[in-house]
């Protein structure tokens, strides 16, 4: 539960500088513009988006 809250607040936090970095704010251009910025996959990145900020299963 609490590495939950932890990694939930992380998401929202590389999503906010994404948007500040991106000029658009889909869900799509902010995966990428976090994915060429670290080693991870945009849909890696899309699904812990949807798991922790949208609470889609």
């Amino acid at each position: 539960m609490m590495d939950e809250f932890y990694v939930k607040k992380i998401t929202e936090e590389v999503f906010k500088k994404a948007k500040d970095k991106s000029a658009s704010h889909k869900k799509y251009a902010l995966a990428k513009e976090v994915e060429a910025a670290t080693r991870l996959s945009y849909r890696t990145i899309e699904r812990t988006y949807d798991k922790y900020i949208r609470r889609k299963d």
